[in-house]
């Protein structure tokens, strides 16, 4: 009886008029279904204030008495889901708007409640953001899915949200910024460095012209996910081999981004770099960030046999703390650059 109560109810939210006739509801029903049972129910209905006789209609006159239409109390129908919704609301970010649910079919909210919860956290964890990103690259900020705006109705939950513009997406890709150095045509191949900070960007700059690497690209953090798709275009040599090292902080933030890049272009780790990094004294201040199990399963095992790497970055990272790529000076910064010169 409760599942074919939920059934009806069911078909009562979703007809779009106030008015609804009593066959409709019958032939919408399993065929088995008896009328003793839709009877009982429909009363019931009435009762907790859903349903209410159309006396104009008529009646039936069978042997439980029955209105041939009545009218459908859509507020009272929409009273449980409602109230779930402003309860969200009051729990979330207050720059998230969920009027729209409160004025729309409840299947908007069913659909996209999940994805509310990942944008509040996005938000209480960095705030609207301050540069423009291109899709694919908030998309997978957001929900750890680069896809999730452009081909799973991303972006029209964001309208819904009132978030569109608040959230600077662009559909251009902003480009890589990165230096070339005057010998990068003297080398076999193509090397690149990429760097999340730009603090780093400047300290290993002045010793570029030194190594055998062809440029130095700033990342800026998950912008390099957009910028380095075009990369090509900015940089248009096609004669030799081209070979992405990226360096960015210990932290999953930082594993994140590099797990994207390599899983969409191929991009490996500058292991150096991170091996110094893990001899210097962690952080605190990244207590929030999300992990990702396969991002950092896949860090991890980049190094191979590495002496202690997976002790030391899992007990970092379960203690919430991480090491920022700034923790190395510019001397150390240098030395671990030289040593990957003439690496592959």
């Amino acid at each position: 009886m409760r599942k074919m109560k939920e059934k009806i109810i069911k078909i009562l939210k979703e007809h779009k008029n106030k008015k609804i006739d009593l066959i409709e509801i019958e032939n919408k029903l399993p065929a088995a279904t008896s009328y003793k049972e839709i009877a009982t129910i429909i009363n019931e209905l009435c009762e907790d204030g859903y349903l209410r006789g159309v006396k104009k209609a008529g009646c039936n006159y069978k042997a439980i008495n029955l209105f041939n239409a009545y009218h459908i109390e859509k507020k009272k129908l929409r009273e449980a889901i409602d109230r779930e919704i402003i309860q969200t609301g009051l729990a979330i970010d207050n720059r998230i708007s969920l009027d729209f649910y409160l004025t729309n079919n409840e299947k908007y909210w069913k659909e996209d409640k999940g994805y509310i919860i990942l944008i509040d956290r996005y938000l209480t964890e960095n705030g609207l953001p301050e540069q423009v990103a291109s899709i694919p690259e908030r998309s997978y900020y957001i929900s750890s899915d680069e896809k999730w705006l452009s081909e799973k109705n991303g972006l029209n939950i964001l309208k819904r949200l009132k978030l569109t513009e608040s959230m600077k997406i662009t559909s251009n890709s902003e480009p890589a910024m990165f230096a070339l150095s005057e010998h990068f045509s003297q080398h076999s191949s193509y090397k690149h460095l990429i760097v999340e900070n730009k603090s780093v960007y400047y300290s290993l700059l002045p010793f570029l012209k030194e190594l055998d690497f062809a440029t130095l690209i700033y990342g800026a953090g998950w912008q390099i996910i957009s910028g380095i798709r075009d990369f090509e275009k900015q940089f248009p040599f096609s004669d030799k081999e081209n070979e992405f090292l990226y360096f960015g902080d210990l932290d999953h933030e930082g594993i994140k981004i590099w797990d994207a890049l390599s899983k969409e272009h191929g991009i490996g780790l500058a292991k150096p770099f991170y091996l110094e990094l893990l001899n210097c004294e962690p952080s605190n201040g990244k207590e929030n960030q999300l992990p990702n199990k396969e991002a950092l399963n896949n860090f991890i095992e980049i190094f191979g046999a590495a002496p202690d790497v997976k002790e030391k970055v899992s007990k970092l990272l379960d203690s919430k703390k991480y090491i920022p790529q700034e923790a190395l000076k510019s001397e150390i910064l240098r030395k671990t650059w030289r040593s990957m010169n003439g690496a592959k």
